[in-house]
């Protein structure tokens, strides 16, 4: 159900130079150049100091516009098979809907009764709450001024740094579901072939889907084999794990990294997650990035300072059934 802002014009050519997949006629290079001819057009014409202090709400709108679509295309590209993501206007409620995947308890009766237990439908809907989250940068003016300052790398950067900071709080929202746990779908310790092999059964008798295995690749890289083809040494060697353990597929989560330098997600964590269910992650964006330059105000020096900021929630839904192996 992710739900984003629709990639058209400029915001399209951006992302594509970001990513490195350029469509049509473009190059990744050509990409860049136009977002600097939109900047330099913003500028009445050719970009220098003078110019920018005079045009530089249109300069941050282009950089904003390109940033707001880039931001949700890049989680979705990176946590799509697992999370959705919601993309909504600031004060909008960032609605997920979500049905409880455990299966009905079916009790024996004599004919011609109707007195058993009555189950509940569990089916919820929920916001998930956002923060802000920001990033400020400053430049000496003598390199903005000899335009040797390159928007197109700034704000690639500051894709590649909101990715980041996300799959830390993705990673936070899963490990700390995992306390919410019913006791009978969890195990912890070193890897085991019988304790993994459990948890998929349990996983897939609650939920009367087929499981898949979740985690990154050093954690995956932990399930072993008492039997190991040739291929499966093949699939270790090309992408650091199995691709299948015991006819369970295993899917990789992309690592985060958080402001103290440690990485966002636990290379201990396995999440075993029936196939085709509803993602057990939700990802909320709420509303456009916010831009603007502090320098001048802010400091003596002859730099210009920017801030970038947006509202960002993560939360996992630990009402559904899905098991977790921890490792040690």
């Amino acid at each position: 159900m992710a739900m984003k802002k629709e990639l058209t014009g400029l915001s399209k050519i951006s992302y594509d130079a970001y990513v490195g997949r350029p469509s049509g006629d473009y190059t990744v290079e050509d990409g860049n150049q136009a977002i600097r001819n939109a900047i330099n057009e913003a500028c009445g014409g050719e970009f220098t100091y003078y110019s920018f202090l005079d045009n530089k709400g249109k300069v941050f709108q282009i950089v904003a516009n390109t940033l707001v679509i880039g931001v949700g295309e890049l989680l979705s590209d990176k946590f799509d098979a697992f999370a959705d993501t919601i993309d909504t206007a600031l004060g909008d409620e960032n609605m997920f809907y979500t049905d409880d995947n455990a299966l009905f308890r079916v009790d024996t009766i004599a004919d011609g009764k109707s007195d058993i237990r009555r189950q509940k439908l569990y089916n919820d809907s929920f916001s998930v709450p956002t923060a802000r989250k920001a990033i400020k940068i400053y430049t000496e003016l003598k390199q903005f001024m000899s335009g040797r300052y390159d928007w197109t790398k700034t704000v690639n950067r500051v894709l590649l740094s909101f990715g980041n900071a996300i799959g830390g709080m993705v990673g936070d929202a899963m490990h700390g579901a995992y306390a919410k746990l019913p006791a009978a779908i969890k195990d912890t310790g070193s890897f085991v072939e019988d304790k993994m092999d459990t948890l998929i059964e349990k996983v897939e008798v609650e939920s009367g889907l087929t499981a898949v295995i979740w985690g990154t690749k050093r954690a995956l890289g932990k399930i072993t084999s008492a039997i190991v083809s040739d291929d499966m040494k093949d699939q270790i060697n090309r992408m650091g794990h199995y691709g299948v353990y015991k006819g369970t597929v295993l899917r990789e989560i992309p690592q985060g990294k958080k402001n103290d330098g440690t990485l966002g997600v636990d290379n201990a964590d396995l999440y075993i997650v029936p196939e085709g269910d509803t993602k057990i992650v939700k990802i909320a964006l709420e509303g456009d990035p916010v831009i603007y330059d502090k320098g001048a105000e802010t400091n003596k020096a002859e730099q210009l300072e920017f801030f970038f900021g947006r509202n960002v929630g993560v939360s996992a839904v630990t009402q559904k059934v899905f098991g977790m192996y921890q490792l040690s």
